[in-house]
């Protein structure tokens, strides 16, 4: 069997169907695009020794060992209750009360012991043609063979409806209107009732080809199923039997004298096998399921439960990643400071001397650097006096760096003036406790100035000198 990798769309089908003398499969991978067959078969065994509607348990190893993920199975059409009718267009709620009514009516079982099912043959605006179904709870216990840890059973379908799969093209060919289908493919024997190529009546038939009263009762449940559906045997071009092994001439010429209807037959072989007729009708709507509700709710909850556990176990992994990408960035920058310490305690000592030989030239060079003595602020504020009457009258320069100057001038522009010059000088840091005041001396008016003066801070230190 191939192996194969699946994404998120993708899923994988099995499909098991008995058949002509052992059991088909078809597994499929099923994604948006298309369905690819992976593997498919056909197993040999004597049906007489099982029912021929198999339990997982039932299935030789060879299948269960290749069947996985989504299960499809399909019940024989002889175990189902069976009723057409046309209804207007309802809500399917309301279709599924319909049919567990019209069920319950031709039932030999309790209500409690079936399994409702349907299938939309035809809807439109105005009406819906539904096949109403059912069939005992025993397929129950059955069903729940396939529900494990591994498998998921998507789907209980009712096999004549794969063989009508399978006829879509002869059904939808032009020649063909009113027919009488008799599908006999050893599990089921069923007679199919086509008018104006729709389904009207579907009835499967306890009958053996072998016995000596066949070809009497065959002819007898054809004429009984055209009265019951008000049909005549003319309305009908022929009836077609469809099986894998040719009836004798004289049975197809008794039963075409019988119900006066013309009888022609044909090999199954050429329609393919039933696994591929019920692929078909894997995405189809409307098809009838009869999964039971409780293993339907089982699964469910199965699969929120591994949602529930593939998201807890990812975001587990992706704390555990985040945790060991801080650890190990934890460990990466522990180590670098690690050997930043080593190496900072290794040119520690070499630093610290440059530190003090440093903090030597600087104090070498502030007693060096005669920019800031009491000659270089006199010459600077000197410079800067400007044109016109004004003159010192005092100058001090105290040992906190500060200088004060008090004057006088002719005019208060002029003082204005001589103010902004020394804000602009680089020799100063901040001006403050400016003040002009004008006063009468001698008999002429003159501007009385006083200001203070910052200089640019230059600390001479005489440590380890």
């Amino acid at each position: 069997m191939k192996k194969f990798k699946i994404n998120n769309k993708e899923k994988i089908i099995s499909i098991i169907c008995p058949s002509l003398n052992g059991i088909e499969w078809i597994i499929v991978r099923n994604s948006e695009k298309e369905k690819e067959i992976i593997d498919k078969g056909f197993y040999e065994f004597d049906f007489n020794e099982f029912n021929k509607f198999l339990s997982l348990k039932e299935l030789p190893n060879i299948i269960k060992e290749k069947i996985s993920e989504n299960i499809y199975i399909s019940i024989p059409t002889n175990k189902v209750l069976l009723i057409n009718n046309t209804y207007p267009t309802l809500k399917s709620s309301e279709i599924n009360q319909i049919v567990k009514i019209q069920i319950d009516k031709i039932s030999p079982y309790p209500a409690d012991k079936l399994v409702y099912g349907n299938e939309i043959i035809e809807n439109n605006d105005e009406s819906s043609d539904v096949i109403m179904m059912g069939v005992h709870n025993d397929i129950i216990s059955i069903a729940e063979s396939y529900s494990t840890k591994k498998l998921n059973l998507l789907n209980i379908d009712c096999r004549v409806f794969s063989w009508i799969e399978l006829m879509s093209g002869i059904i939808d060919d032009s020649s063909f209107q009113n027919q009488i289908l008799i599908i006999d493919d050893s599990i089921d024997f069923v007679i199919l009732f086509f008018k104006n190529k729709k389904i009207k009546l579907i009835r499967p038939l306890f009958l053996e080809i072998d016995k000596s009263d066949f070809i009497t009762e065959l002819s007898y449940e054809i004429n009984y199923s055209l009265q019951s559906l008000g049909f005549k045997s003319n309305e009908f071009d022929k009836i077609s039997i469809w099986n894998y092994s040719n009836w004798e001439n004289t049975t197809i010429d008794e039963i075409s004298k019988n119900t006066n209807i013309i009888v022609e037959q044909f090999d199954l072989e050429i329609l393919g096998k039933i696994t591929e007729g019920m692929l078909q009708r894997i995405d189809k709507k409307n098809v009838v399921n009869f999964l039971p509700n409780k293993i339907h709710e089982k699964q469910e909850q199965k699969i929120i439960f591994n949602k529930l556990k593939f998201y807890v176990i990812s975001a587990s992994i992706l704390i555990l990643i985040i945790l060991l990408f801080f650890e190990i960035n934890y460990g990466m920058r522990s180590n670098k400071l690690k050997k930043l310490n080593d190496y900072y305690s290794q040119i520690l000592p070499q630093a610290n001397i440059a530190i003090q030989n440093n903090k030597k030239l600087n104090t070498l060079k502030g007693y060096t650097d005669k920019s800031n003595s009491s000659l270089e602020c006199i010459r600077e504020i000197t410079d800067l006096l400007p044109a016109g009457d004004i003159e010192f009258a005092s100058f001090n320069y105290s040992n906190n760096r500060n200088i004060t100057i008090r004057g006088s001038a002719s005019n208060d522009d002029i003082v204005y003036e001589y103010f902004t010059e020394l804000g602009k000088s680089k020799l100063f840091q901040t001006l403050k406790n400016q003040s002009i005041n004008t006063r009468i001396s001698n008999g002429q008016k003159r501007t009385i100035f006083s200001i203070s003066l910052d200089l640019i801070n230059k600390e001479i230190n005489n440590e380890n000198i």
